[in-house]
């Protein structure tokens, strides 16, 4: 029993307070100062080990991502529909309408984290400010 469970390799992930289950629940509109309340929305993001899955139960829409998070930088890119019969079907610039309820703009995002803790998240690029809270 022992040997075998030395064997096993465990993956971790140091992606500390980043990893959970986070819901989107207001969008900060930089130029002009707006902020849209989408908590009733259903917009979520889970994030684990290198993956990044948006869930969007308004419309029941799912899509995976690849991402980096680099000191107070998060990157967010390779965006696939995520099709388990059909097989996953990668976004294209036509099909960005599936990102932009979830604060992403681009098939390549790159948002400063200005706040990660424990129960909250704040994200911010050029255009928008998003805030999360840990469910």
């Amino acid at each position: 029993m022992t040997l075998a469970m030395v064997s096993c390799d465990f993956e971790t992930s140091n992606n500390g307070d980043l990893d959970g289950f986070w819901h989107l629940v207001a969008v900060d509109t930089l130029t002009t100062s707006g902020v849209k309340d989408v908590s009733e929305e259903r917009l979520f993001w889970a994030v684990q080990g290198k993956l990044l899955v948006l869930h969007n139960y308004s419309t029941m829409d799912v899509i995976v991502s690849r991402f980096e998070k680099e000191k107070d930088t998060l990157s967010v890119h390779s965006f696939y529909i995520d099709d388990r019969i059909q097989g996953d079907i990668p976004l294209s610039e036509d099909s960005i309408s599936f990102l932009q309820p979830m604060g992403i703009n681009s098939l390549s995002e790159r948002f400063m984290i200005e706040t990660l803790k424990s129960d909250r998240m704040e994200l911010k690029n050029q255009i928008l400010r998003l805030s999360f809270i840990k469910m």
